[in-house]
């Protein structure tokens, strides 16, 4: 986890919290050393609406739009694991929390030697 760092123009009340964000989820098969990456959107391609996972440390409230950017917060954080979701609007972004539940989309190619290819998740203490 490392601090939000939300940009220039979005203020987090009552402080900043830490936070570790997932985009997408690995959904991992031992016997054949293989991993499928899987994504929430409301299209597997072009989506409109993406979801991804916040984890914060803390309760906070997330609110305003990046200077010189087009992406908009209005986001209530609790603590733990947060649903966000990404709306694509036409000349912006939002960021806020999940309102719906969307599908999830597997990528179709599943990626090999994933036990190599991501061996710190493999390794044990």
């Amino acid at each position: 986890m490392s601090p939000a760092q939300f940009c220039a123009g979005v203020r987090s009340l009552p402080s900043e919290p830490n936070i570790y964000i997932a985009e997408s989820l690995l959904a991992y098969q031992p016997a054949r050393n293989a991993a499928t990456l899987l994504s929430q959107a409301d299209h597997p391609t072009n989506p409109t609406r993406r979801a991804q996972w916040f984890y914060s440390d803390r309760a906070a409230t997330v609110r305003g739009r990046c200077s010189g950017l087009n992406t908009s917060y209005q986001l209530k954080l609790r603590a733990g694991w947060n649903a966000v979701m990404t709306v694509s609007q036409p000349g912006h972004f939002l960021v806020t929390n999940a309102t719906s539940s969307l599908p999830y989309w597997a990528q179709p190619t599943p990626l090999r030697q994933v036990r190599t290819l991501f061996r710190t998740l493999f390794a044990h203490p």
